[in-house]
Formats: C-alpha cells, sequence, structure tokens
C-alpha cells in the first residue's frame, strides 16, 4: 500500500467520521426541538385535561366514562413522554462520547506517526525495489554475455568438427581427386 494512498484513506476517513458526527448532532438537535415542543403541547393539554377532569367529577358518570378515556390517553401520553426522553439522553451520551473521541488531542500525534512510518516503509521498499531492478539488468547483462560466449564456442566448435572431418576424410583417402 503505498503511503499517499494510506494517508489520504486516514484523512478521508477521518473527514467522513467528522460530518457523520456533526450530522448527528444536527439530526439530534431537531429531533431535540421537536420533543420540547412535543412536551410543550402535552403539558398544555395536560393542564387543560385536568380542568377538564376537575369539571367533569361534578357531572354524571357518563363524564366519568370520558374522564377514563382522557386518563388513559394521559397515562399513555405519559409514558411515551418518559420513553422519549429515555432516548434523547442516551443519544446525549453517545454524541458527547464520539465529541470526546474527535477532540482527542493525541489524535494528530498518533496520525502523524502512522504517517511517518508509512513514509519510512515507502523509502525502504523504494530501495529495495531499486536493488532487485540493478540486480536483474546484472543478470540480463550476464545472461548476453554468456549467450555470446557459447555462440562463440559453439562457432569454434563446428569449425573444429568440420576440420576434423575433412582431416578424417583425408586420412582415409575419401576425398582425394585424380587432381590432387
Amino acid at each position: 500500500m503505498s503511503f499517499e494512498f494510506a494517508f489520504c484513506f486516514l484523512f478521508c476517513r477521518l473527514e467522513s467520521k467528522i460530518w457523520q458526527e456533526q450530522h448527528t448532532k444536527k439530526v439530534l438537535d431537531e429531533e431535540k426541538k421537536k420533543f420540547v415542543s412535543e412536551i410543550g403541547q402535552l403539558k398544555t393539554e395536560n393542564a387543560s385535561t385536568d380542568r377538564i377532569i376537575k369539571q367533569a367529577k361534578t357531572f354524571t358518570s357518563k363524564k366519568d366514562e370520558s374522564h377514563k378515556k382522557m386518563k388513559e390517553k394521559f397515562d399513555t401520553l405519559d409514558k411515551d413522554i418518559q420513553e422519549l426522553n429515555k432516548q434523547t439522553t442516551d443519544m446525549k451520551w453517545k454524541l458527547e462520547a464520539m465529541e470526546r473521541e474527535f477532540t482527542d488531542k493525541n489524535l494528530m500525534k498518533r496520525l502523524q506517526a502512522q504517517n511517518q512510518a508509512l513514509k519510512s516503509e515507502k523509502s525502504m521498499l523504494d530501495i529495495d525495489k531499486n536493488t532487485c531492478v540493478a540486480r536483474l539488468n546484472d543478470l540480463k547483462q550476464q545472461i548476453k554475455h554468456l549467450k555470446s560466449q557459447i555462440s562463440e564456442i559453439l562457432t569454434e566448435q563446428r569449425l573444429k568438427d568440420k576440420e576434423n572431418q575433412e582431416l578424417e576424410y583425408k586420412r582415409q583417402g575419401k576425398g582425394e581427386t585424380e587432381a590432387d
């Protein structure tokens, strides 16, 4: 893995994480505003419901049934509010943990140390590559030199074999004609 790629990867990953955290914070803030407005509405409804309940106590049993329905609705809404408060608190804790992670003072030092380690590893790999390339070129030159030597030796051997064969023919008298 090249140094530039690793550095870009880490940098892009950090930027992406920061953007995600900021986006999450915005979403949570919007949800908080929504929950606060819902709570305000619910408190208003609760106040009016309390007045209605007080008035309903003075009326007939028919009003008691509506009172029961309103009480059930109030209890359901109260449970929903408690659940939303719990979710909001959990989200706040997560958000604070993420903010602490990104405000880590040693984060840059760690990234710089990783960056330096990658640079030194790259330089070592470059040295190894250059050494291998030089060795490969030397071996190619040796192969060329050996091929030319083999070719010269084979040529000389053919000439010697031809001379030996001619001498053998002369010794046996096969190659002689009457003009010789």
